[in-house]
């Protein structure tokens, strides 16, 4: 029976979400874990609602794991936009995949030593983060090249039911070969969806934290990733379907607040659509799923114990450690 646990490890996050933020309130400690946590969740649409966002996204895409998500898709039509608009749209793309990949690291740092700081992580994880920045940008090229396929393949699809149309003159239901070839295709497309979707998820929530404890490159901590899920393979199903429903319970719950709040729902909404006022609102929703990824993935032994790198085990005890 496997020993790694799904509820055990929310348990824990939730304690150390709480002993970080409430056991010795500050302002500061808030609002430094609030700039580090929305740069670190860029992209992220709690809102199902927001005009930003889609509930698929919101779930499966975990907030946006990688922006060159965004790049393939800013990329589907380059032939409908102006060169530099395109090189704008680009440019901002990478530039959040680099703040994230950074980002990603202080974060880590911060729930892994219990702290507040911001100034020394961002400069002793930078070849780290770059790294990230790297399989970013191979993820986003992945996304890009796929989608590219399935589009040819699903234009050429409809170009074969045209023909037989045309040369009908009428209009023809698709035969039974084209609806076995076009479901085959639907289902091609959401596996692949899917797939990369759980991959952008288990490299945020798995490998960047595998990179930080082991002081590994991208490339390799997945490579050790991926030999983490052929030993344990139920268990990463069944964490990502937790992370699938906390991401689309939470989503939920968050919208409904709107219409609970009545005559203050819109003050709400705009206030949840603002950068870094979203993220300040939502600090503690956005620690306890990073904790929790953190947790789990300390079940797999020591050497795969983020928190280990500050000391020893949970004390409960909170250092709130300010930039100097």
């Amino acid at each position: 029976m496997s020993r790694i646990e799904i509820i055990a490890p929310l348990d824990r996050a939730w304690v150390r979400m709480e002993d970080s933020l409430f056991s010795s309130f500050s302002l500061l400690h808030w609002l430094k874990l609030s700039l580090v946590a929305w740069l670190a969740f860029l992209w992220k649409e709690w809102l199902l609602v927001s005009p930003w966002g889609v509930i698929v996204n919101n779930a499966f895409e975990y907030g946006g794991s990688s922006a060159l998500k965004e790049l393939a898709c800013l990329l589907g039509g380059p032939f409908f936009l102006g060169g530099t608009l395109v090189f704008i749209l680009v440019f901002f793309a990478l530039f959040t995949a680099w703040l994230k990949s950074r980002a990603d690291f202080v974060l880590v740092e911060n729930m892994a030593r219990n702290q507040a700081s911001i100034i020394g992580p961002w400069h002793e994880f930078r070849a780290l983060g770059n790294s990230a920045f790297l399989w970013r940008i191979a993820y986003g090229l992945l996304c890009l090249i796929l989608q590219s396929v399935f589009l040819l393949a699903g234009f050429l699809l409809f170009m074969e039911w045209a023909r037989e149309m045309i040369l009908a003159k009428s209009f023809l239901w698709p035969g039974a070969v084209t609806i076995i070839i076009l479901i085959l295709f639907l289902l091609a497309v959401s596996l692949a969806g899917i797939l990369l979707s759980a991959l952008a998820i288990l490299f945020k929530d798995i490998t960047i934290p595998l990179m930080y404890r082991r002081n590994l490159y991208s490339f390799d901590a997945l490579r050790m990733t991926f030999s983490l899920i052929a030993k344990e393979p139920f268990a990463f199903v069944k964490y990502l379907m937790m992370v699938f429903i906390l991401n689309l319970g939470l989503g939920i719950l968050l919208t409904l607040l709107a219409f609970f709040l009545c005559c203050f729902g819109l003050i709400y909404l705009l206030a949840m659509a603002l950068p870094f006022v979203w993220a300040a609102i939502t600090l503690p929703l956005l620690l306890w799923l990073r904790l929790f990824s953190m947790e789990f993935l300390a079940q797999f032994g020591e050497d795969f114990n983020c928190f280990s790198s500050s000391g020893g085990a949970f004390t409960g005890k909170t250092e709130i450690i300010e930039d100097k």
